[in-house]
């Protein structure tokens, strides 16, 4: 473990990881505050499903009805 850890060891994947712009920080601080948030308000929907249909890379179904409110109105204005 204290390999894996230290950042001087050959083994240690922790500056292949840990190595993030500004940017991205801000993001995980965002993310971290939202996520306990969401802890504390004991929120339990399928999280990852609206994620992904808000991310631009994935091509999923809707989970949510606003997300299927979105998708038909996307539909209409792309065709």
């Amino acid at each position: 473990v204290t390999q894996f850890f230290d950042v001087t060891s050959s083994v240690s994947r922790v500056p292949k990881f840990a190595n993030l712009t500004r940017e991205w920080v801000i993001l995980q601080r965002i993310n971290l505050g939202l996520y306990a948030i969401l802890a504390r308000l004991e929120a339990n929907l399928d999280w990852l499903g609206i994620s992904k249909q808000l991310w631009s890379f994935t091509d999923v179904e809707p989970v949510t009805e606003l997300g299927r409110q979105e998708a038909e109105w996307l539909a209409t204005i792309s065709s």
